[in-house]
């Protein structure tokens, strides 16, 4: 832990990297400037680290990130992709009512926006409300096409995972495959760890040719 908090501390005094536009979220590319962040890259290592069960060491990450963010000029505070960010930070971190305002905020700007909707579901899940869960899941269950990719059935996944149904998580994570899901967010999203030891989850994240 150690070593790899100093790793961190040295991407955290890097530039941001306008030519590596991987994709900020699923759904919301984002503008290059904003997109692949020292944060971004510190909140997928706090991510991993939750997954492959230091959650010490994640908190620690999640919270360098997100004092990253907080140091940022006020202009990009108020960008969205910086907000993401800092949302998924306070996930992270098991700030819900923090990271629930973050992403509500988001969601009143672009309502139809899939990534906005689906971490308001997953926070909802996580409170235990399967009521708004399962009303936003109806929602994603209709967005298809170019644009929405594989997004809208990751989040179906995730929200299955953390509303505790296997066999539903399952089922959506072999649909996110299906998509053409990118293994960096199914690898490091810490509510699949649910989903474990399940033979069919490890059928599905088994490393591929």
């Amino acid at each position: 832990p150690a070593e790899l908090l100093a790793l961190v501390d040295t991407v955290l005094r890097l530039q941001t990297e306008t030519s590596n536009h991987l994709g900020l979220a699923p759904y919301t590319n984002g503008r290059p400037e904003f997109s692949a962040t020292p944060a971004w890259v510190a909140v997928m290592i706090a991510r991993a680290l939750a997954v492959y069960g230091d959650s010490a060491t994640s908190r620690q990450v999640a919270t360098r990130a997100l004092l990253w963010y907080r140091r940022r000029p006020a202009d990009e505070q108020l960008s969205f992709e910086e907000r993401i960010v800092a949302e998924w930070s306070l996930e992270l971190l098991g700030s819900r009512t923090e990271a629930e305002h973050a992403a509500r905020s988001l969601y009143a700007e672009d309502s139809m926006n899939v990534d906005y909707r689906g971490m308001l579901a997953g926070l909802a899940a996580q409170r235990g409300d399967s009521v708004f869960t399962n009303a936003t899941d109806e929602w994603l269950s209709h967005q298809k096409g170019d644009a929405v990719s594989w997004s809208a059935s990751y989040y179906r996944a995730r929200d299955a995972a953390l509303l505790g149904d296997r066999a539903d998580a399952i089922a959506r994570l072999r649909q996110a495959i299906d998509d053409g899901a990118w293994p960096m967010y199914l690898h490091s999203e810490p509510a699949f760890n649910f989903l474990l030891p399940h033979p069919g989850y490890l059928a599905l994240m088994a490393p591929r040719d």
